[in-house]
């Protein structure tokens, strides 16, 4: 994923939505294929070279786009050996996360060196040249928080140096904004982070958040992705979040979509919330972008399919207008025939192939025994229309429309392990870079 220095910038496409809105975009930096290579993919005479953030195996995954199998590697076990080698499991420390291909050749990365018997999941995040190993050029394992900032949180990182909110905490994403800051969806601390990169050493200073403990910040929680938008010429970002919580303490997998104006950085306001009432089920990794259907907002309906007793209803993928500072207008939720959908991770318009791809994680985690494996799917771009219904997940469906979306052939000749995020690559990005030892 690209941007001008991010996303590889998601890899930045500067799309014409982009040009207008300013928007950080999941594409940057590529040339498109010619019309016999669209028209051979369409056709399933090709793979496609993709970037494929694996989370379970602690590894980017390269492919070959003749063979569909995999040519090269990106692994943790070789940028931290330790706590990372023989992690190749959930119940085993290290799992990718987000992986930004940079327009320099770089890839940034966001992961957890978790630590089995401890309740706290270290976050991490690296800009690395891709080898073997992997040359870091900085890496942040620590966070540095200001004393005012620690106030505002009701934290206090030096009696208490142990507690998460001390640190990046299962973090999902990370984007380099074009000034060089570091902006982070810090998960299971349920905060947004603005990051100085270091200078030296592996701590990294906190120069903003935006957490619960603001006045507008709801009862939503877990966020896994965050995207910078500007909108007429205003910085905006917009939050997608799992979950919420409800009184009493109970934490459900039933999340919104938030958009924030931070015109005045010192005094964030919350715009809209997506549904305005209820939430999208589980809902992974929202982002603008411009489609054959204009400005629009794709977002990982997780589990928005999920009825009871159809076993080929789980996961879906969402589609609504993107309007600015009005409320986005839901439009479908998109699912496939039998076997169906199963926990979609993220989904995104790859404009140089004309279509999407979706992110399949199978199972939601490794403790579930769903009977599917992890694929990366590519879909044609669906007719849609208004609907007239808010988008928001109950098991009966009364405020979603589902419409049935066409898979062309496969992409990868193989399964994955609970991947999270795909890039689309050109021919020289992680070229021949082969396998970890």
């Amino acid at each position: 994923m690209e941007h001008p220095s991010h996303r590889g910038a998601p890899m930045i496409r500067w799309l014409t939505m982009c040009m207008v809105m300013g928007c950080q975009d999941k594409s940057k930096g590529s040339t498109p294929l010619s019309a016999a290579d669209t028209a051979s993919f369409a056709e399933g005479e090709g793979y496609q070279r993709l970037a494929i953030s694996e989370t379970s195996s602690g590894k980017v995954l390269v492919t070959n786009g003749a063979t569909g199998t995999i040519e090269g590697e990106l692994c943790l076990s070789e940028l931290h050996s330790f706590p990372c080698a023989g992690g190749t499991t959930l119940a085993n420390p290290c799992l990718m996360f987000g992986t930004e291909m940079q327009t320099d050749g770089s890839v940034l990365l966001t992961y957890t060196l978790r630590e089995p018997g401890t309740p706290l999941a270290p976050g991490a995040i690296s800009l690395v040249e891709p080898a073997h190993p992997p040359v870091a050029r900085w890496s942040i394992l620590n966070i540095s928080i200001p004393d005012a900032l620690q106030e505002q949180e009701r934290i206090d990182c030096t009696r208490d140096p142990a507690t998460p909110a001390c640190h990046l905490y299962g973090a999902h994403n990370t984007w380099m904004l074009e000034d060089g800051r570091l902006l982070v969806a810090d998960t299971s601390n349920s905060r947004i982070l603005w990051l100085q990169v270091p200078s030296e050493g592996t701590t990294a200073q906190v120069e903003s958040m935006l957490s619960t403990s603001h006045p507008q910040w709801g009862s939503e929680r877990y966020p896994n992705q965050v995207q910078a938008l500007d909108i007429d010429g205003s910085p905006h970002i917009l939050i997608t979040f799992k979950g919420h919580i409800k009184p009493g303490g109970e934490v459900i997998d039933e999340g919104p979509l938030v958009l924030w104006d931070l015109s005045d950085p010192s005094r964030p306001e919350r715009v809209w919330t997506f549904p305005e009432m209820g939430g999208l089920a589980a809902v992974h990794q929202a982002w603008v972008t411009d489609t054959p259907d204009g400005a629009m907002i794709l977002y990982a309906h997780s589990r928005g399919s999920e009825t009871d007793g159809d076993p080929d209803r789980y996961g879906s993928i969402g589609f609504a207008s993107f309007n600015g500072q009005s409320p986005p207008e839901y439009m479908a939720d998109g699912i496939l025939p039998s076997p169906g959908l199963g926990f979609t991770r993220e989904v995104e318009w790859d404009a140089e192939t004309n279509r999407l791809l979706v992110v399949d994680s199978g199972c939601e985690n490794s403790q579930d025994n769903c009977g599917r494996d992890g694929q990366i799917l590519a879909i044609d771009w669906p007719s849609l229309s208004p609907s007239g219904q808010t988008g928001a997940f109950s098991l009966d469906h009364a405020e979603q429309t589902f419409v049935e979306l066409h898979q062309q052939p496969v992409l990868l000749a193989q399964d994955l392990r609970f991947p999270f995020d795909v890039d689309p690559l050109q021919e020289d990005q992680l070229s021949e870079l082969g396998l970890c030892e």
